[in-house]
């Protein structure tokens, strides 16, 4: 199932820098913009990969979450 997450991104001496807005731990850095997509991608399928998969996904639930920085 494919998810849309927001990729937010800036040039840093050279090189496009980028993370996953909804998952900061997924970033990457490169030469252009259709690299960074490509390092991203790869990042977040490393990070997914060994993610236990629900058994149905009508089990799986949500709900909103506050988070406080401070």
């Amino acid at each position: 199932m494919n998810k849309s997450y927001t990729l937010v991104y800036w040039k840093e001496n050279g090189h496009y820098v980028g993370k996953i807005r909804e998952m900061p731990i997924v970033h990457g850095m490169a030469a252009t913009i259709e690299e960074l997509e490509t390092k991203i991608q790869n990042s977040y399928r490393q990070l997914t990969k060994d993610l236990p998969q629900p058994a149905s996904l009508k089990t799986v639930q949500t709900r909103p979450i506050i988070l406080n920085p401070g």
